[in-house]
């Protein structure tokens, strides 16, 4: 599916299919976005491979695919991404989004707006209200 698909669109096949997540931590218990990418496209190990301390071992595993097509599927996902996952029409808040990590649960954290009102002199609750945009930061796997 990684050959002529992006992960959203696998994450939404794969939960109306009913496929569950096999390993039973986080809070969802289909897969998610963060999980295919990271456990199953991303990693040597469908190839048979481990790495340990930056050394890799081969043949530890049986392999799943072969390393052409994990290079097609590598291939297709760089074809798709742009390099700073930020839509067009959107205005990069954080270098460091999608690169930083929860310390929790492992899941990418994202800047995210959300607005809010609040009274125009602080302190002040006979003052009118204004919506002022506040952003957070929230894991991927904890929205």
């Amino acid at each position: 599916m990684a050959l002529t698909m992006g992960m959203p669109k696998i994450v939404k096949l794969l939960r109306q299919e009913g496929i569950k997540n096999p390993v039973d931590w986080g809070k969802s218990k289909y897969l998610t976005r963060a999980g295919i990418e990271e456990n199953i496209l991303r990693c040597r190990a469908v190839l048979g491979e481990r790495n340990h301390l930056g050394v890799i071992y081969k043949g530890v595993y049986p392999a799943i695919i072969s390393p052409e097509e994990y290079d097609s599927v590598q291939a297709a996902i760089a074809s798709r991404t742009n390099g700073n996952n930020v839509g067009a029409n959107e205005k990069m808040v954080n270098l460091f989004q999608g690169v930083s990590f929860c310390s929790h649960c492992g899941g990418r954290l994202h800047v995210v707006r959300k607005p809010r009102d609040v009274y125009e002199k602080k302190w002040s609750s006979k003052s009118p209200k204004i919506k002022v945009e506040f952003q957070n930061i929230y894991c991927d796997n904890g929205k």
